[in-house]
């Protein structure tokens, strides 16, 4: 205690001390029974004569003062017991040693139970021990009538563990376990107050929402371990780039959000681009695979407009849409007039809208196009199907963006099923497309791919048809691949069983790994047309494909140059070896029915 305590502890011993006669005997004897009892029951007591004068305290409430009895006896409480409400404050005396205040009427209990009043009613107090520790405690004041005056106990309770461990359950309630950020229900509850708050202050808040894109890959090729590690680093460049007095949640497996206060829309697209920057130059690394890490972030100003954080995240999941529509790895803003999606995503999706109609009516026409071998000119050649819709006019068109859309919006199980069926009955009632043809290639979307019915849909074509499966070699993107990849596993062993094949399309175009290709029975590899069509130029590419080409060959798969536009490019890829070629150089797509 500093020296104002001990000097204020004296003055007052000379001014009281001479009034009050001692504590006898007996008075005393009955003293150590009542501190027994609440010590046995793990409370501290402190009790002292009429004056306020200490007369004995029991061992708890020696640990929790830092005084022993010896020391605490004959000192003021105020001095033994300082408290406060915060911490870091100093303590202040406990102030109940005022003529008035000692000669209130009684309790009637002196029981633990009163504890729950007085101060404790309020919550708890720190009190400030000797040794100068702090600990969280609730007290209640007992006072009773003796022979020779009234007498003041102070019953204390140390609730310092209980209260940490209120603060870590508090804490887990409002963190995710896994990254430590705010969970979704902490993270709205903020973004409902920064929109009560945006209507009463000019103070501008902005939310970014960041969609990591294709995140299932990295938990399909390398395990939910590697997932979960990604996340951690994630989760920690996010809060270092939303900065200190910012708010980081998760919202989802692989989705965060950030608010950031005082910052308005164009402030927070800086902000969301440098965060974008860092993630794009991120590589994680984990054991033979590196996983690059691309986000589609949407960023939103909070505005009195929206109604709650519903309306809010609402917005910024329709940005950080737009900017995975975009092709991924983008930023799109949200601005107040924009309710509806831009002309040509909303075209596009009006062709969704009509592709089960278009079906219905016959409004599509199947085209092909010839794979060719470069090594056996003479071996014969193979066809992929490929999708047309017809116009108004009755001109056949190719889909562009619209089956990218359809796919993306998990409309794209009609289209597959469609050209199974109209495929396989073409071939049956048209027995010379088998004839001169190693195989026929129909593409299967991430749509398909995900529905349980899609196996015995396959399988009942072919039993209606009695076209052999050994004739039909499904094509599987990268990308639909790798996001589904314990359903496509188990989709190429079922119709492997039976003699189809499988071919893995637009590889390189993802995130691609060698390691899952352990894992799928592919018997042809087509290596995207983003590296054929420099081949001739670029030295880069030629070791891109050739590295494929002898991966592939290890695998016991063959390859398939994509895109391949004249006889120089042709040449290149031959002599790197590669087994077949696709592209207008071979020959364009044309009616399936004249092959």
């Amino acid at each position: 205690m500093g020296d104002e305590a001990e000097e204020f502890d004296s003055l007052a011993k000379l001014r009281l001390r001479q009034s009050l006669p001692p504590v006898s005997d007996k008075q005393r004897g009955g003293l150590l029974v009542q501190l027994g009892t609440f010590g046995a029951l793990g409370i501290g007591v402190i009790s002292t004569d009429a004056a306020g004068f200490v007369v004995g305290m029991n061992s708890t409430a020696e640990i929790l003062t830092g005084f022993s009895d010896d020391q605490a006896r004959g000192k003021l409480l105020d001095v033994v017991f300082q408290i406060s409400d915060n911490p870091d404050d100093a303590g202040w005396p406990l102030s109940v040693l005022s003529t008035e205040s000692v000669r209130k009427p009684p309790r009637s209990s002196a029981e633990p139970d009163a504890l729950a009043a007085g101060k404790a009613s309020d919550g708890h107090v720190y009190l400030h021990a000797r040794d100068g520790r702090k600990r969280a405690v609730r007290y209640a004041i007992e006072r009773s009538d003796g022979s020779d005056g009234p007498r003041l106990s102070v019953l204390i309770e140390d609730v310092t563990e209980s209260r940490l461990t209120g603060l870590r359950l508090m804490h887990l309630s409002e963190h995710d376990p896994l990254t430590g950020l705010l969970t979704r229900q902490r993270f709205i509850r903020l973004m409902n107050q920064a929109i009560d708050s945006r209507a009463q202050t000019a103070k501008r808040v902005s939310l970014v929402y960041v969609d990591i894109d294709r995140f299932r890959f990295v938990n399909d090729a390398s395990g939910l371990e590697a997932g979960d590690t990604l996340l951690h680093w994630i989760a920690a460049m996010l809060k270092e780039a939303a900065g200190t007095g910012n708010a980081v949640g998760r919202l989802g497996g692989n989705e965060f959000g950030i608010l950031l206060y005082a910052q308005g829309l164009g402030e927070a697209a800086l902000t969301a681009r440098v965060l974008q920057r860092r993630l794009r130059e991120f590589r994680f690394a984990w054991r033979e695979s590196t996983f690059s890490v691309r986000s589609s972030v949407g960023v939103v100003e909070v505005t009195s407009d929206f109604e709650n954080a519903s309306h809010l995240l609402g917005a910024a999941e329709t940005a950080s849409a737009r900017a995975r529509d975009q092709g991924g790895n983008r930023l799109s803003l949200w601005m107040p007039d924009q309710q509806v999606e831009d002309t040509a995503r909303q075209r596009a999706l009006d062709w969704v809208a009509h592709i089960k109609k278009n079906l219905q009516r016959g409004h599509v026409e199947l085209f092909c196009q010839p794979i060719v071998s470069l090594l056996k000119p003479d071996a014969p050649r193979s066809m992929e199907v490929l999708f047309r819709m017809l116009d108004a006019e009755g001109k056949p068109r190719g889909p562009q963006d619209i089956l990218l859309t359809a796919e993306r919006y998990g409309l794209m199980d009609a289209v597959d099923k469609f050209v199974v069926k109209h495929t396989l009955r073409q071939l049956q009632h048209e027995p010379r497309l088998l004839k001169g043809i190693d195989h026929w290639s129909i593409n299967l979307s991430a749509t398909s791919l995900k529905q349980e019915t899609i196996l015995d849909y396959i399988h009942d074509c072919f039993n209606q048809t009695q076209v052999p499966p050994t004739k039909i070699c499904f094509e599987i993107t990268e990308t639909a691949a790798v996001e589904n990849l314990a359903e496509v596993r188990w989709l190429m062993q079922e119709l492997g069983s039976i003699g189809c094949r499988f071919s893995l399309d637009d590889f390189g175009s993802g995130m691609a790994s060698y390691a899952y290709l352990r894992d799928l029975p592919v018997q042809y590899i087509k290596i995207d047309r983003s590296f054929v069509k420099d081949v001739v130029e670029s030295e880069l590419n030629s070791a891109i494909i050739e590295s494929i080409h002898q991966i592939a060959a290890l695998l016991g798969a063959h390859t398939i140059a994509e895109g391949v536009e004249d006889a120089e490019c042709a040449a290149k890829l031959t002599a790197l070896g590669l087994d077949y070629g696709q592209g207008y150089h071979f020959g364009r797509p044309g009616p399936i029915a004249a092959p």
